[in-house]
This record gives structure tokens, C-alpha cells and sequence, in this order.
């Protein structure tokens, strides 16, 4: 049926983009009206009719509300903006749709014929230049011809099938006293299978609805017939039972002396293996699943004595990278040894710019190693952005200038290391140093809700705004852009820790400065659990 309808439905769409047709749906000013145009597409019209027996009628009709058939005429002038079976193809273009005995179009067929045996397949027409509806094609097809698709299917002996259309409605149905008394809410679902008592005789119904279409199509039979069917099947499944259950007691009794001994020496085998004798294998010549068994066994224990060999070798690299890690540590320890020297130093010729910035640079470096934790408390990475700050605006000197500002009681909560120095570099090297006056930097951190959210601005030479729309889009779907790697960089490790509802967002006017907002769970784990 679906398949029936589908070719009707390619019918429509091979008339809608005929040259002669989208002249006719394009009609503004009573083009349409030409004679010459209308007998070419009813000529058209013909052909296609004469090819398709099945079909009864076709019709076109424009948004103008002119109507273009051979075998149908409009009832009311230009009423076909009012009917229900217009309105739904030009709301849903790109969708067929079918009509049970079509009554109410605003058509009638030039001989009176009756809508009873007619199923409407219709769908709208698109306008090449404007592409939207300008129209609809309606093809009548005579329900009649469903009889040749079940012909040749019967259900059982006195089974017979119909169609109901999608409000449960009879499509199709053939002379049967049966159907005549089914009633349509015993379908209401897209399928099923259930039992029906009718005069007397009980009745198998099984239905099915098609995707495509939205109508089902239904068989019925008696229910004698099914079980005239399963008793024969029952009696040829217990011969056929018997007989299998014969063989299979002569197959077991030769299988199982032939399975025996090889799985007993199997068997024995493992017991050796589990003592931790990894040597032996298993000399098993057949092929069959005794064999493979055997194959198998002798693989594992391979497998096992490539593992324990393995695992003896990993355990000499973990220790060797454990000497590594620790000669690892010694380095920054001989760096803030230095470093405390040269600030003792310049403590002691009165050197008091070049302390601090030697104890911000120290203290900068300390947290952001940080013994190889992930995360810190809000205080050291408020702390580490602060020092990192001191040590630009006295290289910068004028041009820069800072305010950070932390709500209270934030202490407790922790974050992952390194996620506002990028940012505020960032700031520097594309928005304040673009600036030939320089500028200010502004972080801050507080609780908006249950999010932990740190704010950095700066009044920098801003960001243009189709740049801004391809950064935020590439932030928010997790993905790197070409520039900017520190913040992509902070925005896939905040999504990996909390999820992809947290991460990073950048507002900013070109010319005037820039805000990035970096959104984080509130976590109290310093040691670096994550929510």
C-alpha cells in the first residue's frame, strides 16, 4: 500500500516541476486563463491518467484559487483557500496527504461521480523562484484497486484483509459480512493483536499502521482456522520431537566417552596451573570444541606468563619514574633557594622593587606547581593571579593598572590551578597593550547561586563583534579555535571537571574593553575532588 501511494506521490512531484505547471501556480495576473497553456497541461494531465488505470481524476489548484482539471470542476469560485485539504498541504509542503472518501474539496467530477470508493492523494506545489507553497496537485485513485494487493493473501482459509484510514474510517473493504460489524475504536492503537466475538464465532484481528501513511491495514480470521493450523503443526512437532530426542540420546552416549578423557586431562592440567605452574600445556590433536578448549587453555597460560613478566617490568619502571618524579622536585626547590638569595640581596641594598617583584615571581611559581595537585583553594589562585599582576604592572608601569576584589568566605572552596592567569595575559597582550593609554584589569570572584563564577575586565581595544560570535560559539561547544589557546585551554578543563553546563563566556564591545566569565561548581575538596 505504502508502495502504491509512494508512486502516486512521484507522480505529484514530476507534475509540479513541469515547466507549464509552475506557470500555472505562479499565476499572479490571469496568465493561468490562457488557452493555449491549459490545453497543453490537460493533455498533460491525460497522459499521465491513461498511463495509471487506478487513477480517477486529477486536479490542480493555485494559490490564485483557479482550478486546472479534465474531469473536475470548482464548486465555488476561488473557495479553495477554505478547505481543509488545501490548507493542510500548504501547511506541511513537504508531506503527502491522504483523504477518504474526499466529500468537502469545493470539487466536483463532471459525471456525478460518488467519493465513496475515492482515496485523494494530494501534497503541495512549490514555487521554483519564491520556494514556497504557491498550490496543490490532487491525484484520485479508486480504493478498488487495493483488492489487487490482497488478492493473492489470504489470512486462513475465510481470513480477508481491509483498510482503515487514519480517524479509523473504512479506505477499503471487500464484501464481507464480518467487517461490516467491526467497530473503529477497536484500533486505537498503532498496532495490535486481539480476539473479537461475532455472531457467535470468535475472530483473530491483527492490524498494523504505517509510518508513511498513518493508516492501518487489518486482517481478520477465524479463529477454527488457527487452530485447525496448529494442531496439524503440533502433531508433526511431536514426531519430529521423538524422533530428534532418539538421535540426540544415541549422539550423547558416543560424545560423551569421546569427551570424557580429553576433559579429564584437561581438567588435571588446570589444578597444576593454579598451583602457579605456568609451564604446562595441554596435547590435545582434535579439532573439535575439546580441542579449541584445549588451544585456549594453552593460550591463556601464555598470555599469563606474558602478563606476570609484564607486570615485574612495569613495576621496575614505576620505580625508576618514581627516582625520576623525586629528582623532579629538587629543581624548583633549587629555584626558590635562588630566588630567596637574590631577595635577601636585594633586601639588603634597599632594592624594595625588585623584592617584591622577586617574591611575587616566587610565590607565582610556587602555586602554580603546586606539589602536582589539580586543584587550589580560590585564595591561592586569587594570590597567584594577584603576583602575576605586580610582576606585568611594574614592567608595564603606567600603561597597567589593577583592582581585585573576592567575596568573603571563599576560602573554603577550591578550583583547578591556572584557570585566571590566561585569561588576564590575555587581557594584557590583546586588549590593554593595543591601547596606546593603557588600561585597567578587574578580577573578581563570588557565589552567584550554587556556582563559584570569577569575572576578569578590562578596558582594552575590545573584541569585533563577528570574532566574538565564532569564539563563544567554539566555547561552548568544547572545540579549540586558532587563536586564544590559553582560554580554550581553561575552558576544556573546567567542562571536563564539572560538566558541560560550566566553562567560559566572553562579552566585549570593539573599542571599549572586554569581561570573560568563567563559571565553576562550588567545591570544598582542596585535594582535588571533583562534583
Amino acid at each position: 500500500m505504502d508502495s502504491q501511494i509512494r508512486s502516486i506521490e512521484k507522480l505529484i512531484e514530476i507534475l509540479s516541476v513541469n515547466t507549464q505547471v509552475q506557470r500555472f501556480i505562479q499565476d499572479q495576473y490571469g496568465v493561468a486563463a490562457s488557452t493555449d497553456l491549459r490545453l497543453d497541461i490537460r493533455s498533460t494531465l491525460e497522459t499521465v491518467k491513461s498511463a495509471n488505470p487506478e487513477i480517477q481524476g486529477i486536479a490542480i489548484v493555485n494559490n490564485a484559487g483557479r482550478l486546472l482539471s479534465n474531469e473536475m470542476y470548482a464548486v465555488e469560485e476561488s473557495g479553495f483557500m477554505d478547505s481543509s485539504w488545501y490548507a493542510e498541504c500548504v501547511a506541511s509542503p513537504g508531506s503527502v496527504v491522504l483523504i477518504n472518501k474526499p466529500a468537502d474539496r469545493n470539487m466536483e467530477y463532471f459525471d456525478q461521480k460518488s467519493m465513496d470508493d475515492i482515496i485523494c492523494v494530494a501534497k503541495a506545489v512549490t514555487d521554483r523562484t519564491t520556494e514556497s507553497p504557491a498550490g496543490a496537485i490532487a491525484i484520485d485513485i479508486d480504493a478498488g484497486f487495493f483488492e489487487n494487493l490482497t488478492e493473492n493473501i489470504k489470512p486462513g482459509e475465510e481470513g480477508s484483509f481491509f483498510i482503515l484510514d487514519s480517524t479509523n474510517e473504512m479506505a477499503y473493504t471487500p464484501a464481507d459480512d464480518v467487517i461490516a460489524r467491526v467497530r473503529p475504536e477497536w484500533f486505537d492503537g498503532s498496532a495490535g493483536l486481539f480476539t473479537k466475538n461475532i455472531d457467535g464465532e470468535s475472530y483473530q484481528f491483527i492490524y498494523f499502521q504505517s509510518d508513511y501513511t498513518g493508516w492501518k491495514t487489518v486482517g481478520v480470521f477465524p479463529i477454527k482456522d488457527m487452530l485447525t493450523a496448529i494442531t496439524e503443526y503440533e502433531q508433526a512437532m511431536l514426531f519430529i520431537m521423538v524422533l530428534l530426542l532418539a538421535i540426540a540420546i544415541c549422539i550423547a552416549v558416543m560424545m560423551a566417552r569421546m569427551i570424557t578423557k580429553p576433559i579429564r586431562e584437561l581438567s588435571k592440567l588446570m589444578k597444576i596451573t593454579e598451583s602457579g605452574d605456568l609451564s604446562v600445556r595441554a596435547d590435545i590433536k582434535s579439532s573439535d570444541e575439546i580441542g579449541m578448549l584445549g588451544s585456549s587453555f594453552n593460550s591463556m597460560t601464555e598470555k599469563i606468563n606474558d602478563l606476570v613478566d609484564l607486570v615485574y617490568e612495569e613495576q621496575q619502571q614505576k620505580r625508576q619514574a618514581e627516582l625520576l618524579a623525586l629528582q623532579a622536585q629538587i629543581n624548583p626547590h633549587f629555584l626558590y633557594n635562588t630566588f630567596d638569595t637574590i631577595q635577601w640581596m636585594a633586601k639588603k641594598y634597599n632594592a624594595t622593587e625588585v623584592v617584591d617583584m622577586i617574591k611575587a615571581l616566587t610565590t607565582f611559581f610556587r602555586i602554580g606547581i603546586s606539589r602536582g595537585k589539580d586543584f587550589i583553594s580560590v585564595d591561592q589562585e586569587i594570590t597567584h593571579v594577584r603576583n602575576y599582576l605586580i610582576i606585568q604592572s611594574t614592567r608595564y608601569e603606567d600603561l597597567l593598572s589593577y583592582e581585585i576584589s573576592e567575596q568573603p568566605g571563599l576560602q573554603a572552596y577550591s578550583v583547578p590551578k591556572l584557570i585566571l592567569q590566561p585569561i588576564v595575559e590575555n587581557a594584557i597582550y590583546h586588549g590593554i597593550k593595543l591601547k596606546p593609554e593603557g588600561g585597567k584589569i578587574t578580577v573578581s570572584a563570588a557565589m552567584e547561586g550554587t556556582d563559584l563564577v570569577f569575572r576578569i575586565t578590562d578596558t582594552g581595544a575590545g573584541i569585533r563583534t563577528a570574532e566574538l560570535e565564532v569564539i563563544n560559539a567554539n566555547l561552548r561547544e568544547g572545540k579549540r579555535g586558532e587563536e586564544g589557546y590559553g582560554i580554550y585551554n581553561v575552558n576544556e578543563r573546567i567542562k571536563l571537571y564539572y560538566g558541560t553546563i560550566y566553562g567560559v563566556s566572553i562579552e566585549s564591545v570593539y573599542g571599549e574593553g572586554t569581561t570573560v566569565t568563567i563559571r565553576c561548581a562550588a567545591v570544598t575538596d582542596l585535594d582535588g575532588g571533583r562534583t
